[in-house]
């Protein structure tokens, strides 16, 4: 998804390696189309780089904005139990939620974070 939305991917010390075997073989080659990089402290790095920081939470954030495209955005995912640590939330630029008319409760993080640079990528245009 991150390579199909022209997305690079920042990923922090304490996720699954995206370079693991199996994080390859279920990419279907997207490594090589996009730019990985692993970063003790991604919020810090990303924001040092000028990156507006966005995190993905279950209920309580804003619909996606219409942030200027010139300005880049960092979209930020949890994990499938817990969602964005605490430390990510508070310190994130913005909170984004879903509107889900259909009455489920939350969306695989997968699917939530190509929703997302989905979303991104139409206001690229």
């Amino acid at each position: 998804s991150a390579a199909a939305f022209q997305f690079n991917v920042v990923a922090g010390e304490r996720v699954a390696d995206p370079w693991s075997p199996k994080a390859l073989r279920s990419a279907a080659g997207g490594h090589f189309r996009t730019a990985i990089f692993r970063v003790a402290d991604p919020v810090a790095r990303l924001k040092e780089v000028g990156c507006i920081v966005a995190a993905l939470v279950v209920s309580g954030g804003d619909a996606l904005p219409t942030f200027r495209p010139e300005q880049p955005l960092a979209v930020m995912v949890g994990s499938e139990a817990h969602g964005v640590e605490k430390r990510v939330r508070e310190i994130s630029d913005a909170l984004l939620t879903f509107s889900m008319p259909g009455g489920t409760e939350s969306l695989n993080v997968v699917v939530a974070a190509s929703i997302a640079m989905y979303e991104r990528s139409k206001m690229r245009v």
